[in-house]
């Protein structure tokens, strides 16, 4: 990804690059903004798997972005890496040549950050072309970043943090799991984060006052799994409640052994850890038995 080039020059040869997601261990939804967004405070982790992988390759000078993609709904002009591009180019004066493939794993309406971990991991590789002494430093490429979408700042900096405001102000937070194994668990249903951000705007007029079940139940109060917070999201009561099968997948992931789980961002994922390998080869087997996708990851280790 090192490399440099001048506007309209080839960028050199092939590679893939591989784009992870994120998880919200925490989110509290602090209220509404003027500009119509929302002020949050959230913790995020990012995470391996699943991951999205962008196939790069030089395209003819002037050419512009020439994208596809596995999701073929996908390969429009409003597609996120054709606004960054887009942006980075007014914002720098440089459209260099791509041919872009997107490979899609990462679901739709999961909770996971997948459109703008792509844009994040696309927004560097672009600015890393440019010669060095042109290139944005990272705070501007960020500040570039949040006319794109919330999330993508985070992804640039691609490490535990604390989110506040609509995702702009981003604050690593030192984070030790690695004597958890998380599990993530992606059920085919979607949720529309519009649709939940309308849901907590219409029935709620007081942050705070919605208690998930992880927060809720004193058995699993004594887990705490990072400094000071609990497992805890501000959509669950919401979500749960229009769809009620993710309350008992959380309740199921429970009865297998996890140690804390918690829905990711608006849903429909689930994150959940455990400690015990048994107790996690269990719920993978319920899971497999019951066709619902899941994947594992390792934290610190």
């Amino acid at each position: 990804m090192n490399r440099t080039g001048r506007p309209d020059q080839n960028p050199g040869r092939p590679l893939t690059l591989q784009a992870g997601c994120k998880v919200n261990l925490y989110l509290r939804i602090l209220g509404k903004r003027d500009d119509s967004l929302h002020d949050l405070e959230s913790v995020f982790l990012p995470l391996s798997y699943p991951r999205d992988s962008l196939r790069l390759e030089p395209a003819g000078p002037g050419s512009g972005l020439i994208l596809s993609c596995s999701e073929k709904e996908l390969e429009t002009k409003g597609n996120i890496l054709y606004t960054s591009y887009r942006l980075f180019g007014e914002r720098t004066g440089y459209w260099p040549g791509l041919k872009v493939h997107l490979q899609k794993r990462i679901p739709f309406g999961s909770g996971l950050g997948g459109g703008s971990s792509d844009a994040a991991i696309f927004l560097d590789y672009i600015n890393r072309l440019q010669p060095e002494r042109q290139r944005l430093p990272r705070t501007e490429l960020a500040e570039l970043s949040r006319q794109i979408g919330s999330d993508i700042p985070f992804f640039l900096y691609n490490r535990p943090a604390l989110v506040r405001g609509a995702g702009e102000k981003v604050n690593p937070l030192p984070m030790d799991l690695s004597r958890f194994i998380l599990l993530l668990v992606c059920p085919d249903c979607r949720v529309s984060t519009k649709d939940a951000y309308k849901m907590w705007d219409d029935g709620f007029t007081e942050p705070g006052i919605q208690k998930d079940l992880t927060h809720r139940a004193n058995r699993f109060s004594k887990y705490l799994c990072f400094t000071g917070f609990f497992l805890y999201n501000d959509f669950e009561q919401l979500v749960f409640a229009d769809i009620p099968k993710l309350r008992s997948l959380k309740e199921t992931l429970f009865k297998t052994g996890a140690e804390a789980a918690v829905l990711s961002g608006s849903g429909s994922t689930i994150v959940s850890l455990f400690r015990s390998k048994r107790c996690l080869s269990q719920a993978c087997s319920w899971l497999s038995d019951n066709g619902i996708t899941y994947y594992i990851n390792r934290i610190g280790v």
